[in-house]
This record gives structure tokens, C-alpha cells and sequence, in this order.
């Protein structure tokens, strides 16, 4: 506005002309007495009118910023060009303002500064796919919907980023505004809610890129689940939908590396582990009947994916970047999510006589709807029944209740609490599990896997032994 434009060119000409009185006041001649302020003040109670056009102009400047943002992240700073330029029309503006005032125009701006902010983070989250996107039923993944992949992908990291520089930046700008507004409204100035508003868009972000990544993994694991497990009869290299999962991260892992920060990348993987094991497992229930040999094929097929996701951190690195990459957390987190796939189909390995005792033991009791669902994957017929009773009776001798949940996403095993558990079952128990683990190794051992299988030690090896020792 023009009134606006004339009152800030009077207010600049009064301040330099404050300034050049204090620079000219002779050292110690005025005592106490100081020229800054001594008129420039007389403007405060309008200043109203320059917090509205700054509103304004700011406003305008992000619409400006957004309607032409690629939003594809620069190739050297990863985030997008938008946050940058609207950072530097901030820091603009501030300058502008301290130029003219410190006082409560300049604590007005802040609030400005805060309402730009979060319409940024808005303008952001409207970028982000949809909260749960649709499941993909397909046997294979399209050349377009790759595309499709890759295209949100890069848009997403570069949310990610965007939003975590964002969130330092905006601190370093309420650090700066304390610094230079009047003592009066130092504790006044706060952007702690847009920092956060920032690090929960990240967070956003991550979730989202996880889901269409493990989205993505959908028709490899549609592929497993209509294979007849029943008909295989001998156990080969791994499936063809394992060599599909591994293509699949193999790129997936490579571009989101390349668009991402260290620190973020390593989110990315741990989420995408925990994200993606329960969906692995969730599609071994929805498999056909599986025979033992279908079972040893699939537990070898397991323990390639599980390889697959150890590898994730240090995948196509070398040396030096590699050593710095590995991480034992992680490959802790990778072993205990796969500890119920793997339980699963060590199960379908067993013998009827010993289902309901391995079930107990391998799952913490688990519960009758689970044991169910693993009988019906184990293919069992008239057996079923004397299976289903030989678990409520052990149920009932170890205290358990038929209704105990296991946790399906990250089954971690107890082992001290097995041992007491099984004690308090009495001596008869004790034998029977005894017996129960000598056919459960050799059974296993038979299975001329373990040259080609890394079975890890469960709470089942831990407690044969433990029962061996009495």
C-alpha cells in the first residue's frame, strides 16, 4: 500500500536521523540520555499497518514459491528449492524490521513468521499420498506403476528433508528473533510448535514411503501365497518370488539412499523391516496347504529375504562406508521380526504327535485361533481334533489361557520365562518336551538344509538343553 510505503519511508529517515544524533553526541556529554527511540516510538501504535502488508507479501510469496516448485529435491542440498527461497524472504523481512523496530511491531512479525511457517508444513502434507493407500492385488509389478513408485518416491525424501531443515532453520530463526527483539518480549518469542509441526511431517513422510515401498512388495508376495506348496517335491534355489523381492528392494533401497540423509535412510530401513515382516508373515497364513518339503523350500526362501533385509544397510557399499554403515542393532531388529515366520514353518516341519507342544513353546502359548490357522496351513485332516485337544490340555497343565495374543509383528521369545513355565507343568510334561525336541532337531537335521539353511538358535534349542540338564 502506498500510505504504508510513505510511513516506513518516514520512520527510516527518523531512525538514521536518531542515529546520526547518537553517533554525533559527544562521549559522556548526555549521560543516561539516548537519541535511538527518542521519536522513531511515536510511530509504534500504526505500525499495524506494516504487520499486514509484511502478512500480505509473505503470503503472496509462498503461493508464488509453490505454484513453481517442481518438487523434486536439488541434487546437492536434497531438499526442495521452495524452502530455501521462502527461509531468504523471511530473513529479508526480519532485517527490514529491525531496521525500522525491536519492540512490539517486531514481536508482531514473529507471529507472521509463525503463520507462514505453518502453511508451509500444510502446503507440504497435501503433497503426501493418501493416509492408506490400496492394496495392490496384482501378480506382478508394471513398468508403470514403477514409475509411479519412483516418481513419489523422490517426491517424498525430498518432503522428508525438506521438512528437517525446516524444523533446524526455523530454530536458528527464533534463536535470532530473541537475540534481536527488546528484552520485553524475549520469553515471548517462541516457534516450538512449528518445529514440531516440521518433525512430525518427516515422520509423515517416512510412514508414507514405507507403506508404498512394502505396496510395491504386494504382488511378489500375491505370487507366493497362490503357489501350491503341497505339489513341490524336492527343495531348490530360492523361488521366483524371492528373486522378485530382491530386485525390488535392491532398486527401492538404492534411490531412497541417494535422495536421503544417513540418519533418515536408517529410519527408513528399520521401519521398512518392521512394516514389511508382518505382511511376510500374513501371506504364509494365506498360503495354500504346505507339505514338509513345500516348508523346507520356504524356510530356505526365508532365510534368503531375511539375508535380503540384514544386507539393506550396506547394500552397494564398499569398504570404509561400508564398515560405517553396518549396524548389529539392526541386524538384531531384522532376527527378532523374522523369529514368527521362521517359527511358522519350522511348525509345518513337525510331526502331528509333536505340533501342539512345538506350537506352545515356539509362539509363548499363543492362542486357539492362531493354532487353528497354523493347522489349517499344516494341511492336517482327521487329525485335527486330537491336535486341537493335545494344546488345550497343555494350555491348561502350563496355566495359559486359550485366549493369550501373540503378537504377530515382532514375536519375541522369553526363554527363562519358558523353562519356568514348562517346570510348573510337572515332570511328565518335562519328558514329554524333552522327547518333543529330540525329533523336533533331528527332524530338521533331516531335512539336508543345513548346509544351505542359517537357522538361528530359538527358545526352543535354549530350552532342550536347559531341560536336558535336569
Amino acid at each position: 500500500m502506498k500510505e504504508v510505503h510513505s510511513m516506513v519511508l518516514a520512520l527510516q529517515r527518523t531512525v538514521e536521523f536518531e542515529n546520526e544524533l547518537e553517533a554525533h553526541s559527544p562521549s559522556g556529554e548526555t549521560g543516561e540520555v539516548t537519541f535511538v527511540g527518542i521519536m522513531s516510538t511515536c510511530f509504534e501504535p500504526y505500525m499495524s499497518a506494516f504487520v499486514t502488508d509484511e502478512d500480505e507479501n509473505l503470503s503472496e510469496i509462498l503461493n508464488d514459491l509453490l505454484r513453481n516448485e517442481s518438487w523434486m529435491s536439488s541434487s546437492t542440498t536434497h531438499v526442495l528449492k521452495s524452502s530455501t527461497e521462502l527461509f531468504l524472504h523471511i530473513q529479508k523481512s526480519v532485517r527490514r524490521c529491525a531496521q525500522l523496530t525491536t519492540s512490539k511491531t517486531f514481536f508482531n512479525m514473529h507471529r507472521i513468521y509463525k503463520k507462514t511457517l505453518l502453511a508451509y508444513v500444510q502446503a507440504l502434507t497435501r503433497r503426501l499420498p493418501p493416509r492408506e493407500a490400496p492394496v495392490n492385488t496384482s501378480d506382478s509389478e508394471t513398468k508403470e506403476t514403477k514409475v509411479k513408485w519412483e516418481n513419489d518416491a523422490k517426491r517424498l525424501c525430498a518432503i522428508v528433508e525438506t521438512a528437517d531443515y525446516c524444523a533446524s532453520t526455523t530454530e536458528q530463526l527464533e534463536d535470532s528473533l530473541r537475540k534481536q527483539v527488546d528484552e520485553a518480549f524475549e520469553d515471548q518469542i517462541n516457534m516450538k510448535n512449528e518445529v514440531d509441526q516440521f518433525i512430525g511431517l518427516s515422520g509423515k513422510a517416512i510412514k508414507s514411503l514405507v507403506s508404498l515401498t512394502v505396496n510395491r512388495l504386494e504382488p511378489a508376495l500375491n505370487f507366493m501365497t497362490k503357489t501350491n506348496w503341497s505339489n513341490v517335491t524336492r527343495v531348490g534355489d530360492s523361488s521366483n518370488y524371492v528373486s522378485t523381492l530382491t530386485r525390488i528392494v535392491h532398486h527401492a533401497i538404492q534411490l531412497v539412499r541417494q535422495n536421503f540423509a544417513p540418519a533418515h535412510y536408517r529410519v527408513f530401513c528399520d521401519r521398512l523391516v518392521c512394516a514389511f515382516v508382518p505382511r511376510f508373515t500374513s501371506s504364509l497364513y494365506r498360503c495354500r496347504q504346505m507339505s514338509g518339503t513345500g516348508a523346507q523350500q520356504v524356510l530356505l526362501d526365508a532365510s534368503v529375504i531375511k539375508t535380503l533385509l540384514q544386507d539393506m544397510l550396506t547394500y552397494g557399499l564398499e569398504g570404509e562406508k561400508k564398515r560405517k554403515a553396518a549396524s548389529q542393532a539392526f541386524l538384531d531388529l531384522v532376527n527378532a521380526e523374522m523369529l514368527r515366520p521362521e517359527g511358522i514353518l519350522k511348525l509345518v516341519l513337525t510331526e502331528p504327535e509333536n505340533f501342539a507342544d512345538t506350537y506352545v513353546v515356539l509362539f509363548e502359548g499363543g492362542n486357539l485361533t492362531d493354532f487353528q490357522q497354523l493347522l489349517e496351513l499344516k494341511g492336517f485332516g482327521k487329525e485335527a481334533p486330537a491336535i486341537i485337544a493335545d494344546y488345550t490340555s497343555i494350555m491348561r497343565a502350563t496355566g495359559l489361557s486359550l485366549e493369550t495374543q501373540t503378537n504377530a509383528n515382532t514375536e519375541k521369545s522369553s526363554d527363562s520365562a519358558d523353562l519356568q513355565r514348562l517346570a510348573a507343568a510337572g515332570q511328565n510334561t518335562v519328558g514329554s518336551m524333552k522327547n518333543l525336541f529330540g525329533r523336533l532337531s533331528n527332524t530338521i537335521m533331516d531335512s539336508n538344509l543345513q548346509d544351505r539353511l542359517r537357522i538361528s538358535e530359538t527358545a526352543a534349542d535354549m530350552l532342550k538343553r536347559g531341560l536336558g540338564s535336569r
